[in-house]
């Protein structure tokens, strides 16, 4: 019996005692901000990937699909510049934008808030150019939205904590 007693505290106290090293660890397959925001190729590469998101009525654009249907269904292409007065039985828009839009803005407004704290490996134009491309793009995807939804709440900081929606 005393046997099975101490078995069960040594087994007690290493189990304790193994959990106290440190767990705040980042993961090693996930990109942290030092790795992306400390050198020019992670900046540009994420402001090359925030581009990509931009929301042009381009080539790849098509009313019931949105801004990212490379396959198509139909043998013609509709971009912005075909879809006025002159084009017939046009369906309008079915996608629903306001999510992949307001991700998108959230992502400048990351861009924007982090890339000052690594500001001193890069020169001054550099990191202007930078945040200018950011605004460039979130402003974009503002006028996207006010063309589709009409007045939409700004958001101009990286939200932490969800936002409770008045509803009447």
């Amino acid at each position: 019996m005393k046997r099975k007693i101490y078995l069960l505290i040594l087994v007690l106290v290493t189990a304790v005692t193994s959990c106290k090293k440190n767990l705040d660890v980042p993961p090693p397959n996930i990109l942290q901000d030092a790795d992306v925001f400390s050198n020019s190729a992670g900046v540009e590469s994420y402001i090359a990937r925030i581009y990509s998101e931009l929301p042009i009525e381009d080539f790849k654009w098509l009313p019931n699909a949105g801004f990212k249907s490379f396959w198509r269904s139909s043998p013609y292409t509709i971009t912005g510049e075909a879809i006025s007065r002159d084009a017939g039985n046009q369906p309008t828009e079915t996608f629903n934008y306001w999510a992949d839009a307001y991700a998108l803005i959230r992502e400048c407004n990351y861009f924007m808030e982090a890339l000052p704290s690594y500001a001193t490996n890069f020169n001054a134009a550099q990191v202007n150019s930078w945040l200018g491309e950011a605004k460039f793009i979130r402003a974009m995807t503002y006028f996207a939205l006010v063309k589709r939804y009409g007045g939409v709440p700004l958001v101009d900081k990286v939200l932490t904590k969800p936002v409770k929606l008045l509803m009447k």
